[in-house]
């Protein structure tokens, strides 16, 4: 008899316990573009490449970039019609001169399809200088595909 109420109020306890604990908030229903996709970037000018982005819930992107470069940051922002603007910025790092930093301006705007884990896109770059000055504008297609578990 003992142990029987010993093992109820164990029960009880360990009852409280788990209903007290702390959990985090139920998530909301984010934008289908919430989350971290791989990247498959053409251009004419370049060879193909790979690279990893994340979009996160407040509007804020981020992505790995080539050696030589700082990663990307920026915005992005969905449009009534379903199509999404981005805009990052990268800087290209000279490793003999510091200060001869170059910033690469990426806008582009991307689509998802009906599956919800690809989307493709299009996309323009201006490599500019320290004083503003634009060297080159190039653009290409992006596609990616959603990393999942």
């Amino acid at each position: 008899m003992r142990d029987a109420r010993f093992l109820s109020i164990s029960l009880i306890l360990i009852s409280l316990v788990v209903l007290a604990w702390p959990r985090p908030a139920l998530a909301q229903t984010a934008d289908p573009i919430v989350g971290t996709w791989s990247f498959h970037i053409e251009q004419l000018e370049r060879p193909p490449s790979d690279m990893l982005g994340s979009f996160t819930s407040d509007g804020i992107y981020f992505q790995n970039s080539e050696p030589g470069a700082s990663s990307g940051h920026g915005l992005w922002r969905r449009d009534p019609d379903g199509i999404y603007q981005v805009k990052f910025e990268i800087y290209i790092l000279d490793i003999e001169d510091p200060l001869a930093r170059l910033r690469v301006e990426v806008r582009g705007h991307v689509r998802i399809d009906s599956s919800g884990n690809r989307l493709m896109g299009t996309f323009e770059a201006d490599v500019i200088t320290p004083a503003g000055e634009v060297l080159e504008t190039s653009s290409g297609v992006v596609r990616a595909v959603r990393m999942t578990l």
